[in-house]
């Protein structure tokens, strides 16, 4: 998206901005702790007793940013919280949609870190 659209663009200026400068371990550790603490929340406990959809939309919400051009964020989480709940379904169990929230969150924290703070260009 950050290729083709000025919605994109603006969603990973402001995310790289907020984020600031992030070490490698950095990255590892916010992957980590968000991507498996998330999955035990809202695949773990929320979906099996809310079911997929609705969890996905909580997840989304939980995304939800103060600013309309970050809107797009809260898309993508909807998006990404239906797969990682398919996968939970599919596998019954939490490591696949842990693994793919936690690689996930890796690459993108990664790249964010790179961009030079609030640019607006397709990125690195």
């Amino acid at each position: 998206l950050t290729r083709h659209s000025a919605a994109g663009r603006a969603l990973a200026a402001e995310l790289s901005t907020a984020l600031g400068p992030l070490s490698p371990g950095a990255v590892i550790l916010l992957a980590l702790a968000s991507g498996i603490g998330e999955e035990l929340f809202f695949r773990g406990a929320l979906q099996p007793r809310v079911g997929l959809w609705l969890a996905s939309a909580l997840f989304a919400l939980a995304h939800l940013l103060p600013s309309w051009p970050l809107a797009l964020w809260s898309a993508f989480a909807f998006v990404a919280g239906v797969l990682f709940g398919l996968l939970f379904e599919g596998t019954g169990n939490l490591l696949a949609p842990a693994l793919g929230h936690v690689l996930t969150n890796a690459v993108n924290l990664r790249w964010l870190a790179k961009r030079p703070p609030g640019s607006t260009g397709p990125g690195i």
